[in-house]
């Protein structure tokens, strides 16, 4: 499944972070990044990273939607990084 990320700063300023897949296991989501739309601006993943998310990993989700769209708090930090399917 393949989802559109976007982040918000602290400052308030919504960021597009390009589009990632998706892979559910029973124990956690794989998510790999394949497309970035931040080019010459800094970016904390860059395209192939693959992000292991679970309880187990430090990368917690949170807010899951019936649509299948949720929000990541990578290595628990404050910045909430928001996977919306794309359809």
């Amino acid at each position: 499944m393949k989802y559109k990320v976007t982040y918000i700063s602290g400052s308030g300023t919504e960021y597009n972070d390009g589009v990632w897949t998706v892979k559910r296991t029973p124990k956690r989501i794989i998510a790999e990044k394949i497309e970035d739309f931040m080019s010459g601006v800094y970016s904390m993943h860059k395209v192939g990273e693959k992000i292991r998310i679970g309880k187990d990993t430090g990368n917690l989700i949170k807010d899951e939607n019936d649509d299948g769209s949720f929000i990541c708090y990578f290595q628990q930090a404050g910045t909430p990084y928001y996977f919306e399917l794309i359809k």
